[in-house]
């Protein structure tokens, strides 16, 4: 088994001489998740020791191969997760110590302009993300007792 460090690589097997498209952050990458229109590709890079899941999110359109960065100005991301529609992307991260929930509103696939950033709040997230319907996106935590998991949800 090699230790080398995890590499994303994404090939279109229908193309005459299939090679892997040019990504920014391909070495480092965590995980990544298709949009459920398929326009999109979201994935989690920069994984090191003291981040295993990696620590930013680049978000690539994938009729143009145009990759931006998704800046929350986070140490970490804990947790993504595209909205049914997929019109929008909840992220889970952490900065300084705490954990926010906010995402980005996608622009309309082949469309240049760079996602639209959401208001984020500092939230208590243990779980993976979990949308409800496109209005709401669901996560448990330790409620304030500590004593006891509680579902949570924010609109």
């Amino acid at each position: 088994l090699s230790e080398a460090e995890p590499e994303l690589r994404l090939v279109d097997p229908l193309a005459e001489t299939p090679s892997p498209a040019p990504l920014a952050h391909a070495i480092g990458t965590y995980d990544f998740q298709f949009s459920p229109d398929g326009a999109f590709l979201a994935y989690r890079h920069g994984a090191d020791e003291e981040h295993p899941k990696g620590r930013h999110l680049s978000l690539l359109d994938l009729a143009t191969l145009q990759e931006r960065p998704l800046i929350f100005d986070e140490d970490s991301v804990v947790s993504y997760a595209w909205s049914p529609s997929s019109t929008l992307l909840a992220v889970a991260f952490e900065k300084a110590g705490v954990t926010h929930l906010g995402g980005v509103r996608a622009p309309a696939p082949g469309d240049e302009a760079s996602p639209v950033p959401l208001a984020s709040t500092p939230a208590s997230i243990e779980s993976e993300l979990h949308w409800v319907a496109d209005d709401f996106v669901a996560f448990h935590a330790l409620a304030p007792d500590e004593l006891r998991r509680t579902p949570y949800y924010s609109q």
